[in-house]
């Protein structure tokens, strides 16, 4: 109930015509704050833009570490979003792969890359509105060319190790290793089928 509803008594307000207008002012502001608010009109943003975006080419070290940074507006669109790839696949992210986005500023690190790692790195932008890329080509310099002999540790002689290892497995069991076996003779049993009682039990040698 509004306070001037009881307006009949009003010539018996203590403060008289002054304390009637303080009523009114009262009930203006409770009809305010209990009035639905209309909801602002939401916020709109435009299509993505790189400033700046990745370089062109990049050139490692193999073994340094990769770091790539770049800047996307609109900065302030909370569904603003990043995603990278590499070679034209989806990036997977993990341990030595991590990347960062705050505020429009994106970064990608891999750490400890080799040649293998080489190729176009390729960010992807994208909000409600539209979406953009760049990509950059990373080069890796090897320290050495492309090794097509024995990678252990011991050289060709624990190579010869393991070998002599594997030749004798193959003569234990009776041929060398990449010895065609031998066609042998098919298998036979001994004994035949007995029954004990109502239960079957089988036997064979």
């Amino acid at each position: 109930m509004l306070l001037s509803e009881i307006s009949p008594l009003a010539p018996l307000h203590p403060h008289g015509p002054t304390g009637l207008e303080a009523i009114e002012t009262l009930n203006t502001e409770l009809q305010s704050k209990n009035k639905p608010k209309t909801p602002s009109p939401e916020k709109t943003y435009q299509k993505p833009y790189w400033n700046p975006g990745l370089k062109e080419n990049y050139l490692l070290q193999e073994n340094e570490n990769l770091f790539l940074e770049c800047n996307v507006e609109p900065r302030m669109d909370p569904n603003l979003r990043v995603e990278w790839f590499y070679n034209g696949e989806k990036l997977i992210l993990g341990t030595h792969v991590t990347c960062t986005f705050e505020f429009g500023y994106v970064t990608l690190r891999r750490n400890d890359c080799s040649p293998f790692h080489a190729g176009v790195y390729t960010c992807h932008a994208f909000n409600h509105y539209g979406e953009c890329f760049t990509s950059g080509t990373v080069n890796i310099q090897g320290k050495e060319g492309l090794s097509f002999g024995t990678l252990h540790p011991r050289g060709h002689e624990g190579l010869r190790a393991v070998q002599e290892v594997e030749g004798k497995r193959g003569e234990a069991s009776g041929r060398r290793v990449g010895q065609t076996p031998s066609k042998g003779v098919p298998p036979k049993f001994f004994n035949q089928v007995s029954v004990w009682s109502t239960f079957f039990r089988v036997s064979c040698i």
